[in-house]
């Protein structure tokens, strides 16, 4: 037997853990006994040195592939220290979704904007850090980028795990994951814009609140989305609420939908023409039951560029009125 004799069983081992190397080449030496007894007595000592030398160089081998693997190591220990430091501390949340609509892989960033354990997003639906009055503006939006794979984005309100509301800004695309199944992509960070103006509109109340306290009709304010940012003591008794239950809630929390669908579509008239409007209707006090009909004038709230930044209401009681106008046109005929 020479040194080639053994060169295929060379091939076949793997540089892994010392006693798992060392039991490879007990097989090894056992299965060359087994074929040939009296091998190593009928070597010459030429065939002895060469085997001698192919054993050294395999030594050699071994540890330049030894070496070779704790670099590798080192380089997959750095890859995934960059890539910690490029997706999971990024400036803006990343989301990987279902096409069903299921978090399956979320950034640290995500995590800390929706407050929530990083470990305890996956597998729940993201429809639920959504407010439920702002889940189809998301949907819609779902539904477009797996329908035509281009980006979309959208602003909504949606909801901390601790119940604390916020505006956020998400840009969402189509991907394919390890299996080939269609994901999408879902950048998600704070709105600062929409803080911008909802801190404009606030800075707009200060010389609002006397005025809209002194009032004795119902008064309130509202942002571009139909969230309350202030009202008057007339209002939250038709409300049937505290202000402070009503600031940072839509129509929708509090009144019936008919009523709340009133109010919205007066709203959107409004901030679309930029112009007052007035509309009659009956409503009814939450506190004390009382019925009547109130004359709605509502009126764009701009900032210093023109630019609309939220509704201001007033809704001043016109029964009397009305019913004196009825009795006068009886008695006229």
């Amino acid at each position: 037997m020479t040194s080639r004799d053994i060169q295929p069983e060379r091939a076949v081992l793997l540089p892994t853990s010392g006693h798992a190397l060392r039991h490879r080449a007990e097989e090894i030496v056992r299965g060359i006994a087994a074929q040939s007894p009296d091998a190593g007595e009928r070597m010459s000592a030429q065939e002895a040195r060469q085997t001698l030398q192919e054993l050294r160089v395999h030594q050699v081998e071994l540890e330049m592939q030894k070496v070779e693997l704790r670099r590798t190591q080192a380089e997959l220990i750095a890859e995934r220290r960059r890539y910690f430091d490029l997706y999971d501390l990024a400036p803006v949340g990343y989301c990987t979704v279902s096409e069903g609509g299921l978090i399956l892989e979320v950034n640290f960033t995500a995590a800390t904007l929706l407050a929530v354990a990083w470990g305890a997003l996956a597998k729940q639906p993201i429809s639920l850090f959504i407010q439920k009055e702002d889940q189809d503006i998301y949907c819609l939006v779902r539904k477009k980028v797996f329908d035509t794979r281009a980006v979309q984005r959208c602003e909504l309100r949606m909801v901390k795990g601790d119940g604390t509301p916020f505006w956020a800004y998400l840009e969402t695309s189509i991907s394919q994951d390890e299996s080939g199944l269609s994901v999408s992509r879902v950048i998600l960070s704070d709105a600062p814009e929409r803080r911008w103006s909802e801190k404009k509109l606030r800075d707009s109340e200060g010389y609002l609140q006397a005025l809209m306290q002194a009032i004795p009709d119902m008064v309130w304010l509202k942002d571009l989305n139909g969230v309350h940012l202030d009202c008057n003591a007339k209002f939250a008794c038709f409300c049937g609420k505290a202000k402070k239950d009503i600031a940072g809630k839509t129509d929708y929390d509090f009144l019936e939908k008919g009523v709340a669908d009133c109010f919205r579509e007066h709203d959107r008239k409004v901030i679309e023409s930029v112009q007052p409007s007035t509309q009659e209707g009956w409503l009814t006090f939450a506190d004390t039951g009382y019925h009547g009909l109130f004359a709605t004038n509502k009126s764009p709230l701009l900032d210093a560029a023109g630019k609309v930044i939220g509704v201001l209401a007033i809704a001043r009681d016109i029964t009397e009125r009305k019913q004196a106008k009825e009795v006068a046109d009886d008695n006229e005929d």
